[in-house]
């Protein structure tokens, strides 16, 4: 999912939202259910990008 202020504006606001009913299965990355969120070209919040092992509880 994305949400933005103003697609066209380059000082927008962006919600960028990650999530499967699939799951972080095969290949996926382990990064269900994260989020970033931009405000006028800063990143404000993101995933904390940790990826310790395949299967794992992350």
């Amino acid at each position: 999912m994305a949400m933005h202020s103003a697609l066209a504006d380059p000082q927008r606001v962006s919600l960028l939202f990650r999530s499967s009913p699939f799951g972080s299965l095969n290949h996926a990355h382990a990064d269900q259910n994260s989020f970033v969120l931009y405000a006028k070209g800063e990143v404000l919040a993101m995933d904390s990008g940790v990826y310790d092992f395949y299967d794992s509880p992350h």
